[in-house]
């Protein structure tokens, strides 16, 4: 063994690891979709992102191209809470849920009802009202609406959401937003945002 791995062997082993390395980073970069919009669920329902990259078509028809690169995608991230995780899993779960909603990376906010109350008069989500139409809704303080219920919406259940009360949210913008991103910038994302949330709302009653 120690014959087999010496001199000029073990050089040409590690070159080979070394250019297949190379060629998996490079693959890896060429191969990853940037996304129009990112959607966050905070629950403690499931979301399968096994069934939503399949099905996430029907609400990516709803989105422009808005960062410019030939596709429209949309992009899922879940923090969920259950009695399933451990007290530790939770902290870093809430921890995960202030940095997304600090980072401003997702804009559509698909909330359990007292996720999104935590974050209720706190002016990090846009005022929905325009959006609010015969739904339930959740109202803060100032009379803005922050949550509008999506609760056994047909759209969602067939992009994999299965959860209790599920109010959406959209992230409203902030100083650093402007910052942070700047193609597509925060209006862009938070039209696309839009564009989603009509959709799902305008399909609420759709027969499954």
């Amino acid at each position: 063994m120690k014959k087999f791995f010496s001199g000029k062997r073990l050089c040409v082993i590690l070159i080979i690891l070394t250019l297949i390395g190379v060629l998996v980073a490079v693959r890896s970069c060429t191969d990853k979709v940037e996304a129009d919009l990112t959607i966050a669920y905070i629950g403690e329902g499931f979301f399968n992102s096994d069934v939503f990259y399949p099905a996430s078509d029907e609400i990516e028809k709803a989105i422009d191209d808005i960062n410019g690169d030939g596709e429209r995608n949309i992009e899922l991230v879940t923090i969920t809470f259950n009695n399933n995780i451990t007290a530790s899993q939770e902290q870093s779960n809430m921890a995960k849920m202030t940095f997304a909603m600090g980072q401003g990376q997702s804009r559509l906010y698909l909330f359990d009802k007292n996720y999104c109350n935590y974050y209720a008069d706190n002016e990090i989500l846009a005022d929905l009202s325009a959006f609010a139409g015969d739904n339930e809704v959740l109202v803060n303080g100032e009379g803005k609406v922050y949550g509008i219920s999506v609760t056994d919406n047909p759209v969602l259940k067939r992009l994999g959401l299965d959860g209790g009360e599920v109010y959406a949210s959209i992230r409203a913008i902030t100083e650093m937003d402007y910052v942070n991103y700047k193609n597509p910038g925060p209006e862009e994302m938070n039209k696309a945002a839009e564009d989603v949330l009509l959709y799902i709302l305008e399909n609420k009653n759709e027969e499954m």
